[in-house]
Parts: structure tokens; C-alpha cells; sequence
């Protein structure tokens, strides 16, 4: 008799999991809560730079290493592809744990994006007063969502999600 998991929680969901269950198990400390994972995400195929177009909105979070300090982070904003590798008319609101009183630091940026066959592509963003980083991603949905992580020369950790506002 042949048994099939149609609900297998990815590779990442595994590790997590078992992150935290050796977490638990350090500090004799236990969540009593179910975990639920997002399904992962699932590249397409045969998009290009053209398969991101329009306005997107997306929110996420990270550390940023600074001065060798640990620093959480959040961010909203909103930005352009143009459909053909150029990314403008970014607009980012990044608020730091502990930094400025919690108040929203506002950054501008442009940047490049390329997108593979297999949906997967890359970002640089040039933010205004000279920083930059690069993002890895995936498109989905034909375009309509993406995902994204990003790590900086600094160790700084970023990651979250987009979705068009305006195809």
C-alpha cells in the first residue's frame, strides 16, 4: 500500500520547525500553538522583465547589521517596473526598533530588475544618499505577486512581499 503526504510542508518549513522545537527544547520554553507555513511558492515559466509591469505595493521585515549592532526592521512601499528592467518611482517608509523613536525614515530609489525564464530574478535598488542592495525574488502569479530576500555586505537580512496595484 502506497501513502501519499498531499500536504508536505516545504524544506524551509522543516527547518523552521525544527529551529524552533531545538529552541524549545534549550530554554525548556514551548509554543502551544499549531504552526501554519504559507505553501511555497512555485516559479513559472516562461516569464522575462515583462512579466513585472506596472505599480506594486509590498511590506516586509529583516535585521540590519549597523556599527555591529543587531537592529529590527520594517518596511512599506511602493515602486515601479517598467516592464522592460528599470525599476522607478520608489518610495519606502523603513521604521528601526529603538532608532529615532520608532519614526519612519522615508527613502527614494531607482533602480534594475531582470527576471529569467523560470521566474526567478534579481534587483538592485539605489536609494537616495548613495546606499544600494540587492534583492533576489520570484515572480508569481503571471506577475500580479512576487517574493523577495535580500542579504548586504553588512549581514543585514531582509525579506517580504509584493503585490501590483496598478497592471
Amino acid at each position: 500500500m502506497k501513502i501519499h503526504n498531499l500536504r508536505q510542508p516545504s524544506t524551509w518549513g522543516q527547518i523552521c520547525a525544527g529551529l524552533l522545537l531545538m529552541a524549545g527544547l534549550a530554554s525548556g520554553t514551548f509554543l502551544v500553538r499549531r504552526a501554519v507555513f504559507a505553501p511555497p511558492v512555485k516559479a513559472q515559466s516562461g516569464c522575462s522583465a515583462a512579466t513585472l509591469s506596472g505599480e506594486y505595493g509590498y511590506s516586509g521585515s529583516g535585521v540590519l547589521v549597523q556599527d555591529g549592532a543587531s537592529i529590527e526592521n520594517a518596511h512599506v512601499g511602493r515602486l515601479r517596473f517598467n516592464g522592460a528592467g528599470t525599476i522607478n518611482e520608489g518610495k519606502e517608509a523603513n521604521t528601526y526598533l529603538g532608532v529615532n523613536d520608532g519614526t519612519a525614515v522615508i527613502l527614494g530609489f531607482s533602480g534594475t530588475y531582470t527576471v529569467d525564464s523560470t521566474c526567478r530574478g534579481t534587483a538592485t535598488l539605489n536609494y537616495e544618499g548613495g546606499t544600494s542592495a540587492t534583492f533576489s525574488f520570484v515572480a508569481a502569479g503571471g506577475g500580479t505577486d512576487f517574493v523577495y530576500v535580500a542579504r548586504d555586505a553588512a549581514n543585514s537580512v531582509y525579506q517580504g512581499s509584493g503585490t501590483a496595484i496598478n497592471r
